[in-house]
């Protein structure tokens, strides 16, 4: 199991990864994700959404663009 950063087990990980794994089936299931993405991976992608400072200017441009990418990324052919 996932460790939290403060170095407890984290209760929502699993949920977290299971809904992930839920929306990549049925992406690839429609042919619009790529197969056999491992969605613990995609939740590590998505963890950096929570590094961007809010007071920045441009923090949901930014995150825009960066979700744009992990999607980008995960999309097939």
């Amino acid at each position: 199991m996932h460790a939290a950063a403060g170095g407890g087990a984290d209760p929502m990980y699993e949920p977290f990864v299971d809904a992930i794994a839920t929306l990549l089936r049925a992406g690839a299931a429609d042919g619009t994700l790529k197969p056999d993405v491992d969605p613990e991976d995609v939740l590590l992608q998505l963890g950096v959404l929570w590094r961007i400072d809010p007071a920045r200017g441009d923090a949901e441009a930014r995150a825009a663009r960066i979700l744009g990418l992990i999607v980008d990324g995960l999309r097939a052919g």
